[in-house]
C-alpha cells in the first residue's frame, strides 16, 4: 500500500518528518485536519504521505478551508495560490516554490494523483497562515487563520463547541460539536431494544475508564484498523495484512484464519477499495454490558475494482443486500458504529479492542457522496 491513496498517511506522521513507511500491507494511519475548530471532511481525496514522507493535501482543501484563491496553470503545470497579498507558485515535480517572487527550497514537490493536484501541507499552510500545530497522539493537524474565534469554546481536540440549534438529545452528551450535524446525534440510542437502561455519553465520561488517555488509545486503534479494512489492493497486499488487522481485534484464533482467507479472496477477486473512517470520541454509546460500547464514526470509501460483487470488505455485516449494490468508482459516505469490547474483567479499560464480530454496516446510514 505504498502508492497513491493506499499510502494515506504512515504511522506517527509529524508535520516535519515521519519514520519510514511500513512494508506493504500494514495499516496507513490517517491524519485529521482541523481548521478554526472545524474538522475537514475531504470530498473525494484524502491527504496522504508521499515517497518523501511528507503530508500532502488536495489543493481544493487550500481553496475551501483556508479561503485562498487557487489557479491551475496547465501550460506549465503550476499551482498559483493567492491569499491576502501573498503569492505562492508551486510547479509539479519541482522541489522548490516561489513565495512573493523569492525562490524557496522544498523538501517535497507538488504531485498529480487521480486527476487531483496535491500540495505539501506544512509549507503551504505556514506560508499562508503561520499557525499550524501537530497532535501526534491523535494524528491531527490544527490550523488557525485570522478567522479563528478565540472567544468560542473548544473541546480537548480543538474542535468548536456550539450552544445553539442543538439536537433534541443534547443533554445526553458532554458537548455538541459545530461540525457534526444534529442527525448524527439524534440517531444515537439511549436505550437497548430489550429495555435495559443504559448510560448516556455524558454519564460514561464521568467513569474513570473513559479518561482521555484511554479514549485516545481506543480512537487510534479504530483509525488504524479501518485504514486497513478500507484500503485493499490485490496487487500489493501481503499475508502480513491479516496479522496487522488481527492485533486490533479482540483475540479469536478463528478470525485470524478468516483474515488470511480474506487476503486470498482479495487477490482472487481483484479487489481494490480505498477510503477512511474517523471516529467521534465525544459520542461513545453505552450498550449496558459494562465493558462493551460503540463508537460512532464517519466513513467514506469507494470500490475501484472487483470481479464478483461478493465479500468486498472484511466486515461481518457486509453482504450488499442492505446496502447496495455499491457501484464501482463511486464515493460513498455515512455514519456507522464501531463496537468495542474488553478481553478481560476488572480493570478492563487497557484491554479494549474491536469486537471480532463487529458489524460496521449493520446499523449504518450510507449514501453516495456528492
Amino acid at each position: 500500500m505504498k502508492k497513491g491513496l493506499s499510502l494515506l498517511l504512515a504511522a506517527t506522521v509529524a508535520l516535519g518528518s515521519v519514520p519510514a513507511v511500513a512494508e506493504a500491507g500494514y495499516a496507513p494511519s490517517y491524519v485529521s485536519v482541523v481548521v478554526n475548530g472545524k474538522k475537514v471532511w475531504f470530498p473525494d481525496a484524502h491527504p496522504f504521505v508521499n515517497s518523501d514522507y511528507r503530508t500532502m493535501v488536495p489543493v481544493r482543501f487550500i481553496t475551501e478551508s483556508l479561503g485562498a484563491n487557487v489557479q491551475w496553470l496547465g501550460d506549465t503545470q503550476t499551482v498559483a495560490i493567492q491569499y491576502k497579498g501573498k503569492d505562492i507558485k508551486l510547479r509539479v515535480g519541482q522541489p522548490k516554490a516561489t513565495v512573493d517572487g523569492t525562490d524557496k527550497a522544498l523538501d517535497t514537490s507538488v504531485i498529480l494523483h487521480n486527476n487531483r493536484t496535491f500540495v505539501p501541507l506544512r509549507f503551504v499552510t505556514e506560508s499562508l497562515v503561520g499557525q499550524v500545530s501537530w497532535d501526534g497522539t491523535n494524528q491531527q493537524v490544527t490550523i488557525k487563520t485570522d478567522a479563528f474565534d478565540a472567544k468560542a469554546q473548544y473541546d480537548p481536540y480543538g474542535r468548536k463547541i456550539r450552544t445553539t440549534n442543538l439536537p433534541k438529545n443534547a443533554q445526553n452528551y458532554p458537548y455538541i460539536l459545530e461540525d457534526v450535524p444534529n442527525g448524527f446525534y439524534e440517531m444515537r440510542k439511549t436505550e437497548e431494544p430489550d429495555g435495559l437502561e443504559v448510560l448516556t455519553t455524558k454519564q460514561l465520561f464521568q467513569k474513570p475508564e473513559f479518561s482521555k488517555e484511554n479514549v485516545d488509545k481506543w480512537m487510534d486503534m479504530i483509525r488504524k484498523h479501518y485504514a486497513l479494512i478500507l484500503n485493499m489492493d490485490y496487487r500489493t497486499i501481503g499475508s502480513n495484512w491479516a496479522d496487522e488487522a488481527y492485533q486490533y481485534r479482540a483475540h479469536n484464533m478463528d478470525h485470524l484464519y478468516f483474515l488470511k482467507d480474506y487476503v486470498n479472496w482479495v487477490k482472487e477477486n481483484k479487489i481494490i477499495v480505498e477510503g477512511y473512517l474517523q471516529p467521534e470520541p465525544s459520542m461513545i454509546v453505552d450498550t449496558s454490558l459494562g465493558d462493551t460500547f460503540k463508537v460512532p464514526a464517519r466513513v467514506k470509501f469507494r470500490f475501484v475494482s472487483f470481479n464478483k460483487y461478493e465479500t468486498l470488505l472484511y466486515d461481518q455485516s457486509f453482504d450488499g443486500a442492505k446496502m447496495g449494490p455499491f457501484e464501482k468508482g463511486v464515493w460513498y459516505e455515512g455514519f456507522v458504529d464501531v463496537e468495542m469490547m474488553s478481553e478481560v474483567g476488572g480493570d478492563w479499560a487497557p484491554y479494549v479492542k474491536i469486537n471480532p464480530l463487529a458489524m460496521l454496516f449493520n446499523n449504518a446510514m450510507v449514501w453516495k457522496s456528492e
